[in-house]
């Protein structure tokens, strides 16, 4: 992002923001496999943040910053994202296993809840000795 490669892109036969797009696009994809824990679009506004930072200090390296690369950059981070998320929503509209797990986690807690304790081994032996006697 900020070393003399401008123009390196094309010997790959991409245009810049092409470059933008794919660079991005996998950082993004990167960044939300190195943070599973955290929220995919909460991730992604990192990368977009870091997007907006680069374009900002190239125009401190002598380089120049453009709008329209940071746009190129967004869509890397959509691109990466928005797949992620649409399956997620499909799973949870169609009853997909990660809802019925939660249904399932909260219906055995109430059946524990509910369910008398078991009988201690001291009491056991209580009972057994005053039937004894």
């Amino acid at each position: 992002m900020f070393g003399p490669f401008q123009g390196r892109e094309q010997e790959l036969g991409l245009s810049d923001k092409e470059a933008h797009v794919l660079a991005f696009f996998v950082l993004t994809l990167l960044a939300v496999t190195a943070f599973p824990r955290v929220r995919k679009w909460d991730v992604g506004l990192a990368c977009l943040i870091v997007a907006g930072l680069s374009e900002i200090i190239q125009m401190f390296t002598g380089r120049s910053a453009s709008l329209y690369d940071w746009l190129a950059d967004a869509t890397g981070v959509v691109m990466a994202i928005a797949p992620m998320n649409f399956a997620a929503w499909r799973a949870q509209m169609r009853g997909g296993k990660r809802w019925k797990r939660r249904a399932t986690d909260q219906f055995a807690k109430e059946v524990i809840a509910r369910r008398p304790t078991p009988p201690t081994l001291a009491g056991v032996r209580r009972r057994r000795t005053s039937e004894a006697s």
